[in-house]
């Protein structure tokens, strides 16, 4: 059985619970905030062995702890993907390229794919990716520019990019 490693920090907007594998980190959760769930959402994916190991994960939190603090942080820690299809995987190295604090559409992601027909496979793609954040989901929005989705909920995707523009919670969608 593999094991995976995990750990939390505090943010403004709540527990962020992250695991690692051997290969990298493979999670990040932001809407879980009692360790029997946490475990319950991890296991959906494999069976694996959960275990705390805060000082294995310091550097990961350190950076996410930076994020939360409104830094521009390049996040260069290893990731494990392989819970992702190839599909998946390709969609996700695409979205990790979106600058900070930048909005890019779910077409744009289809063309950068070289498919500009599969913007619907890439929100589902999208609402797959394990790390949130690192891989910057929430930087992606309709092109209408209304947000969307986000696997954490829409009021996390509001709080992500609000933080990356240094503003307060702000609401999007709305006429401007």
């Amino acid at each position: 059985m593999e094991i995976l490693r995990y750990s939390t920090i505090e943010t403004p907007f709540g527990t962020v619970w992250f695991a690692g594998s051997p290969a990298g980190l493979s999670f990040l959760l932001l809407r879980y905030f009692n360790e029997r769930r946490v475990a319950q959402e991890l296991r959906k994916t494999r069976n694996r062995k959960m275990i705390r190991d805060d000082k294995s994960l310091r550097r990961v939190a350190n950076q996410l702890t930076r994020y939360f603090q409104g830094e521009r942080v390049p996040f260069d820690f290893d990731l494990d993907l392989s819970t992702g299809t190839k599909f998946q995987q390709s969609i996700w190295k695409i979205a990790r390229k979106i600058p900070y604090g930048t909005m890019v559409s779910y077409k744009k992601i289809a063309r950068d794919y070289g498919n500009t027909l599969c913007a619907r496979a890439v929100g589902n793609a999208l609402g797959a990716n394990p790390i949130p954040i690192v891989i910057p989901c929430h930087r992606v929005i309709r092109a209408d520019d209304s947000l969307g989705g986000f696997s954490s909920g829409v009021k996390w995707k509001e709080r992500l990019i609000a933080l990356e523009r240094g503003q307060g919670d702000i609401k999007f969608g709305e006429p401007r």
